[in-house]
């Protein structure tokens, strides 16, 4: 049961998770907003944290492929441990003037949609979601994604613990390039 839920979260994040609204305002910047995604493209693995309510830990790694269509990302990825695939589309929507994306996984008859922002003054991407936590429950959650170094890929994933906009991590996913 434990490695369904660690997989039904890292779907969430594999595939671009998201519903939710912006967490801040800026002008639109679509080229900017291009080149941190071709960041995305190539092959990578991944280790991931998730943790637990009661300060456990649970690892677990994956591999993903990403190729660019047209202005568009598309995502492959595989949670080795639990044997689930996911595929995802993310990418910049004129008329929203957001990034949003879309998710599917292989255990689950959900259809995962998100929607967020580039802050190219941090450089880093920022997608609201709905996502379920270690207990299978149907939560908001942040993903943050940041490129710390070439070659590596750095994305947490929190739920939303109040309605006073307070966030706890639940999992960690750190990528390593493997391929161009």
């Amino acid at each position: 049961m434990k490695t369904i839920c660690i997989a039904i979260l890292l779907a969430s994040v594999l595939c671009f998770g998201a519903i939710g609204s912006s967490a801040f305002a800026q002008d639109v910047d679509t080229e900017a907003i291009q080149v941190f995604l071709k960041k995305y493209v190539g092959e990578w693995s991944v280790d991931a944290t998730v943790y637990s309510a009661d300060g456990g830990e649970f690892y677990a790694t994956g591999k993903e492929t990403v190729r660019m269509v047209g202005e568009w990302l598309t995502s492959d990825s595989e949670i080795v441990e639990a044997q689930i695939t996911f595929h995802g589309v993310i990418g910049f929507d004129e008329e929203k003037e957001k990034i949003v994306g879309v998710g599917i996984a292989s255990n689950k008859a959900v259809m995962i949609l998100s929607e967020g922002e580039f802050n190219k003054e941090r450089n880093e991407l920022v997608m609201f979601m709905e996502g379920s936590n270690m207990a299978g429950q149907l939560v908001k959650q942040k993903e943050i994604t940041t490129f710390p170094k070439d070659g590596e890929r750095l994305t947490e994933i929190y739920q939303r613990v109040s309605d006073d906009d307070e966030w706890e991590i639940l999992f960690e996913l750190t990528y390593a390039r493997t391929e161009k």
